[in-house]
């Protein structure tokens, strides 16, 4: 019986079912194999109890949403299956030693308290890079929005190609590069509530009379670099895994900067409509997250 590849196949169903319910007799149920046989099977090769996992992953989840979206709190609760809010943060306060709302308001992101997942493959998933990129000033429109964390990128993308179209499209000299910033700011009404902005943008040297928008200046920034190339329905997957399954291996210091994602030039598009279907077009994406400082060993 090949138990660590039984095991793997399990895990990587886990890991995109954690927003559904996941009783042992469900997770048994799966695998193939008896509740009892399937524990220790998974002890054996993990070194973990899968409740243990599941829930550690679950909080891991949570945690990312709590810093990245404006879901209040019972929601993202209810969301990675806790039955109650007051059931949530016990659990939160075993894993990170802070309630949830407390961490969701941290001026920094410590994300040393995140779970990675097990990976009992070998393939390499991702292309990372760590930057410091300079002082610059960018030319943009600021939207404030609402999203999940699966809906995520979908959002941002949206907003995107929505820009494209209502100001890029028809200029004479297309941009080379188009900059999602994405901003979240505590809110000044409830603790346990932030605001969730995006701005798409463009270099103030490409900026036309027909482009609306302000001056967004970004301070010179250290930030770790994630490289996506591949069809646009990839790409929400891409992202959910790393902010869920590989920042949390890297154990950094997240500052409250900008996060940037930068669409390179989509030139194809000129000839398409704004309603036309572009799942399968492939996009060519940088994700920059900023950090405290980069690491000395790398």
């Amino acid at each position: 019986m090949d138990q660590p590849g039984i095991i793997r196949d399990l895990l990587f169903w886990l890991d995109n079912n954690l927003e559904k319910p996941l009783s042992l007799d469900n997770v048994a149920a799966k695998s193939g194999y008896s509740k009892w046989h399937l524990q220790r099977m998974f002890k054996y090769v993990t070194g973990q109890a899968i409740g243990t996992y599941i829930r550690k992953r679950r909080l891991t989840k949570a945690a990312i949403a709590l810093r990245m979206t404006n879901q209040p709190i019972l929601e993202i609760a209810l969301q990675y299956h806790f039955d109650s809010q007051q059931t949530f943060t016990r659990a939160f306060k075993r894993q990170y030693q802070l309630t949830p709302a407390y961490y969701r308001r941290l001026k920094n992101w410590d994300t040393s308290g995140l779970c990675p997942p097990i990976d009992l493959s070998t393939q390499k998933q991702f292309d990372i890079t760590f930057v410091t990129l300079p002082k610059r000033t960018l030319f943009g429109l600021t939207r404030e929005y609402s999203s999940t964390l699966e809906e995520l990128a979908q959002t941002h993308f949206r907003l995107c190609r929505e820009y494209w179209f209502d100001y890029l499209v028809d200029i004479n000299k297309l941009p080379t590069k188009l900059y999602g910033l994405h901003n979240i700011i505590p809110s000044k009404k409830n603790d346990d509530e932030q605001n969730v902005f995006y701005t798409t943008a463009i270099d103030k040297n490409d900026v036309s009379e027909k482009i609306k928008g302000e001056p967004i200046t970004i301070e010179e920034t250290h930030y770790v670099q994630f490289s996506y190339k591949g069809p646009v329905s990839g790409y929400p997957n891409f992202v959910i895994k790393m902010y869920s399954s590989i920042l949390p291996k890297l154990q950094l210091i997240i500052t409250n900067s900008y996060r940037l994602e930068i669409f390179h030039s989509q030139a194809d598009w000129r000839n398409k409509k704004r309603d036309d279907d572009i799942t399968n077009d492939i996009l060519t994406i940088d994700y920059l997250i900023p950090i405290m400082q980069i690491p000395a060993s790398l």
